[in-house]
């Protein structure tokens, strides 16, 4: 039997960074008021704003607010409110989710982080999250 663990993008960076590992500055907002805080505390000039729904594919997806895409840059703390209004207590639909949708009551709130991320796959890497779906042991 072979049980996968799902876990929030947040809970995720939580425990690398219990680890050591170097993550970008942010915090869980569940509120659009806490998002504009967070965004003010962070004091960045862009900051990104992640809707946390176990799903992937959630950059390509659209909320039945209308806002397209889970994943959006903001340059100020109104912009936090704005895109997190659209987000939080809105379903996100998803490839993965399909036409049920899933419920996002939180965002992540982070530092905009520009870096190299490397994936490695046999299979390719064209539509990775594809890729991975058909083939999840062929990555790393």
């Amino acid at each position: 039997q072979q049980r996968n663990l799902s876990l929030h993008e947040y809970l995720s960076m939580e425990l690398l960074q219990e680890a050591g590992v170097s993550i970008p500055k942010g915090h869980v907002a569940k509120s659009p008021d806490e998002a504009y805080a967070i965004t003010k505390k962070l004091g960045s000039k862009d900051v990104v704003i992640k809707a946390q729904v176990l799903a992937g594919g959630r950059g390509k997806g659209t909320f039945e607010s209308g806002l397209k895409g889970g994943v959006k840059i903001v340059f100020s703390p109104e912009g936090a409110i704005s895109v997190s209004s659209q987000m939080i207590g809105e379903k996100l639909f998803t490839k993965q989710t399909g036409e049920k949708g899933r419920i996002c009551n939180q965002v992540l709130v982070c530092e905009s982080f520009q870096g190299p991320v490397l994936i490695g796959s046999s299979h390719g890497g064209v539509n990775i999250e594809d890729v991975a779906a058909e083939t999840p042991r062929g990555q790393t």
